[in-house]
C-alpha cells in the first residue's frame, strides 16, 4: 500500500456455503484502488461466517455489506 493513504472503504462479500469468504468488491475514494485491494486482502485472509442455512438447514451463500476505515498513525 502507499504510504499516506487513508480514507474509508466500503465493502461487499459473498460468503460461500462453508462459511469462507469467496467474494470481496470494495469501492473508496477517488485514486484508492491500493486501500481497496488491501481491505479485501485483509478480509479474505481472516473473515470467517458461521454458515447461513434456508428453512430446510441446508447450507447457503450469503452476503455481507460494511466499512473499514484507514487511518495513518498519529
Amino acid at each position: 500500500m502507499r504510504e499516506d493513504r487513508q480514507g474509508v472503504v466500503t465493502y461487499d462479500l459473498t460468503a460461500g456455503s462453508d462459511g469462507s469468504v469467496v467474494g470481496c468488491r470494495a469501492s473508496g475514494p477517488p485514486g484508492s484502488a491500493d486501500l481497496e485491494r488491501a481491505t479485501c486482502d485483509a478480509i479474505l485472509a481472516r473473515a470467517r461466517f458461521n454458515l447461513a442455512t434456508d428453512e430446510a438447514g441446508r447450507a447457503v451463500v450469503g452476503e455481507v455489506s460494511g466499512n473499514m476505515r484507514w487511518t495513518l498513525p498519529d
